[in-house]
């Protein structure tokens, strides 16, 4: 029997073409699937796909950061932008939403102090904050660490992360972030009402980013 070399490898190439544009299809469904989706209550469904270029969204955290004032230099407002971003990722929440809090918290002003003592970005008791500190390996200098925006991001964002896996729910996660957690569990406890005012500000907030991050970046 004689073989025809054409008769084998127009089969072979059409296998392979069909092969490489089915990779092609693949990739192109994985992505459209992959894009940025988020719920209402702060947390990512899907992780952002990471890109070497700065992302929308990297830009729109270092504007809305310059928007307040921090008492902090151009160059520190920019790495507090990425410590949010890679800070965020790490508790699969939404930058969006850490802005949110932030901003309830303090306004974004670094040296920020409460009556009751709360420090930083994240108005952290100095209490809260070394025993975070010691979980987390960073080295406790009181008030210092705390007013460390870098630090006080970290600490802070461990413990809402704390309180969420506690309290299960978001809100009542953001009411004992406000309130302290002790209180919150004696209000349950008794079956009394938690107040979710602080957590509802947040909230409204963080869908209040979402609806500016698209009307800016025409998502």
């Amino acid at each position: 029997m004689n073989f025809n070399v054409k008769n084998i490898l127009v089969p072979v190439c059409f296998k392979q073409g069909l092969a490489i544009l089915l990779v092609f299809v693949i990739a192109a469904v994985v992505s459209a699937d992959a894009e940025l989706r988020r719920t209402d209550i702060g947390q990512k469904v899907v992780p952002k796909i990471v890109f070497d270029e700065q992302t929308a969204e990297d830009n729109y955290v270092l504007d809305t950061i310059r928007n307040y004032k921090t008492g902090l230099s151009r160059g520190e407002e920019l790495k507090l932008a990425q410590v949010i971003i890679d800070e965020s990722s790490k508790y699969n929440l939404d930058p969006m939403f850490v802005l949110a809090l932030i901003e309830k918290e303090s306004s974004f002003f670094n040296w920020a102090r409460s009556d009751r003592g709360a420090m930083g970005l994240m108005q952290i008791r100095e209490y809260v904050g070394k025993d975070i500190a010691s979980d987390l390996n960073i080295d406790w200098n009181g008030e210092h660490t705390l007013l460390d925006p870098y630090m006080n991001v970290r600490i802070g964002l461990y413990y809402f992360n704390v309180l969420k896996d506690k309290f299960d729910k978001t809100e009542l996660a953001l009411a004992a972030y406000n309130f302290g957690p002790t209180y919150v569990r004696d209000m349950m406890d008794a079956d009394e009402e938690v107040s979710l005012d602080f957590a509802n500000r947040v909230v409204a907030g963080y869908k209040n980013h979402m609806e500016r991050f698209k009307g800016v970046y025409r998502l």
